[in-house]
């Protein structure tokens, strides 16, 4: 029996039988029946236009609590899984293993599994797609598992222990991800194009997909040789022009942010391992951003990954039909594949957790086991800032230092940023990590000089 594998990555939803890779495509779906590009790709080509008819969200809409989208939602699911499953000729005596994402929510798999019911297929198993991917590689220490989809970025972190990869949080940002950048670069194009040629290719529907056609080999061209050509066909001269890497990037940020700040909000102590697929390397600046991460290992892998590990599991559903969401995976003896790693600067592998804060001059000890905070209005152990500094609250954020490292936990009304991404409840700093407080702001340095057990003086 041939064992289908199908991780629900919306961004590319891969299929993968018996432990190799069928197909991978975006999660796209033209509502309309008679029209024969219905999915991915295909369907991606009358996205802009026909943009009401056009679906990229069903996946995020499936645990809804709205009662009539999620209905509307897996219509266009089962109608995909249902092309995907018969073009690649699944074998319906073996049952699916399925992998799941971060940013499927629970409340999805009930709906999802009624409908491979439905077209009569068995569902062996939900796999949480973080763990089963460090499980897959043999990874032997914490990983942050990195997914970039259509509407949202997500990171997931996998802690090993006693043999076993299992997913101990998540972290998320909606309305980011592959949408938000297409956007981006639609927008840039459009602008340089009539900055340069006089040409708005927005100005209708036709036009402007055509643009949106050229982005995906626009920006890998860019990615890879710094530069990008775009020339839509037209009467007379053809509309031409070029894009630089750097523009891509600068347009990119936003959506950079958010990756950059799921992962910060995960970080462990310590030297950490982060996994994502090497596709992602295309979008121009990324890799910059990530080799510029302190105390990590970046690694890349091949594209459906999770698909092609879901694929070998062997997961059956309970003798009641109901399936379970398996959450941890034991290592595998033989990795699936061994992961690129991403070039690294001297900084990044000599990161280590810090000891001491800078502060206008000042080298403040962080005590071990002794919460310092940081404000206006905070006691003579802690941390404080001078009056009429505009975003600075009376206990604006506290420092920890334990045997787990340093942690920063924001408390503020305003927003406590470090390295130019805002902090979301606690994250581990550091060493060589930038702390900023208020508006222009207030700007403190973490270093690591040897043990902090006096008190917190300068």
């Amino acid at each position: 029996m041939m064992t289908a594998g199908l991780h629900l990555n919306d961004a590319a939803l891969a299929l993968a039988i018996a432990g190799e890779l069928h197909s991978v495509r975006p999660s796209i779906v033209h509502a309309d029946p008679a029209d024969s590009r219905r999915f991915g790709t295909d369907a991606t080509a009358t996205a802009r236009r026909t943009p009401r008819a056009v679906s990229t969200d069903h996946w995020a809409l499936l645990g809804a609590a709205d009662p009539v989208r999620p209905g509307l939602a897996l219509k266009l699911v089962r109608a995909e899984l249902r092309e995907r499953l018969t073009a690649a000729s699944v074998d319906h005596t073996s049952p699916v293993q399925l992998a799941v994402p971060p940013a499927l929510p629970t409340t999805a798999l009930a709906p999802l599994l009624g409908a491979l019911q439905a077209e009569g297929l068995s569902v062996g198993g939900f796999h949480d797609a973080a763990s089963l991917t460090v499980a897959a590689l043999a990874m032997p220490r914490t990983t942050l598992v990195l997914q970039l989809g259509q509407q949202h970025v997500a990171a997931a972190r996998v802690a090993v222990e006693s043999g076993e990869a299992r997913t101990r949080a998540v972290a998320m940002r909606r309305g980011s991800g592959t949408a938000a950048l297409q956007q981006a670069w639609l927008q840039l194009a459009s602008e340089a194009m009539v900055l340069r040629t006089r040409f708005d290719p927005l100005h209708d529907a036709a036009s402007e997909q055509q643009l949106f056609d050229l982005l995906p080999q626009a920006w890998a061209s860019a990615s890879a040789t710094g530069t990008a050509t775009l020339e839509l066909p037209a009467a007379g001269e053809p509309r031409r022009i070029e894009l630089a890497a750097e523009q891509f990037a600068h347009r990119a940020q936003a959506v950079y942010r958010d990756l950059l700040a799921v992962l910060q909000e995960l970080r462990p102590s310590g030297m950490v391992d982060i996994v994502l697929d090497r596709s992602l390397l295309e979008l121009p600046g990324l890799r910059a951003k990530l080799a510029e991460l302190r105390g990590c290992r970046v690694l890349t892998v091949s594209q459906g990954l999770a698909a092609r590990a879901a694929s070998l599991q062997h997961a059956a559903p309970a003798a009641d039909g109901s399936v379970a969401l398996l959450r941890g995976h034991a290592l595998w003896g033989t990795a699936i594949e061994t992961p690129e790693e991403l070039p690294r600067s001297l900084e990044s592998i000599e990161a280590q957790s810090p000891s001491h804060l800078l502060w206008e001059g000042r080298v403040v000890a962080l005590p071990r086991g002794r919460r310092i905070e940081v404000g206006r209005e905070v006691d003579g152990t802690g941390l404080r800032v001078g009056e009429g500094v505009a975003g600075v609250s009376r206990l604006h954020c506290s420092l920890l230092r334990d045997e787990r490292g340093v942690t920063l936990q924001d408390h503020s009304r305003y927003g406590t940023w470090l390295n130019d991404q805002r902090v979301l409840g606690r994250v581990n700093v550091m060493a060589g990590d930038r702390m900023r407080l208020g508006d222009p702001g207030i700007e403190f340095g973490f270093v690591a000089v040897g043990e902090a057990d006096g008190p917190a003086q300068g």
